[in-house]
C-alpha cells in the first residue's frame, strides 16, 4: 500500500495523470495543438529550404521554421 502511495504521488508530480477521472488535472485529453505546429512547422521548412541556396541558408531555414511562430507572435504584438 505504501508503495501504491508513493507511486500516485510521483505521478502528481511528474504530471504524468494517467487516471482516468477526467477531472480539472486529467492531462492526457488534451494536445490538439501538437499536431497544428507540426504541421505549420512542415510547411514552414519546405517554404524555408525552397528559398534557400545552399547548406547555410539550409540550416538558417530549418532555425526559421522552428520559431516562426515566435515571429508571429512578435511582429502581430508590435502592431
Amino acid at each position: 500500500m505504501a508503495r501504491r502511495n508513493r507511486n500516485m504521488r510521483n505521478m502528481r508530480m511528474h504530471g504524468d495523470m494517467h487516471m482516468h477521472n477526467c477531472g480539472a488535472w486529467c492531462w492526457h485529453h488534451k494536445g490538439g495543438a501538437g499536431g497544428i505546429y507540426c504541421l505549420g512547422f512542415l510547411g514552414a521548412l519546405v517554404y524555408y529550404l525552397q528559398t534557400s541556396t545552399g547548406f547555410w541558408p539550409s540550416v538558417l531555414a530549418i532555425l526559421k521554421a522552428a520559431v516562426w511562430p515566435a515571429l508571429l507572435v512578435y511582429h502581430l504584438l508590435g502592431l
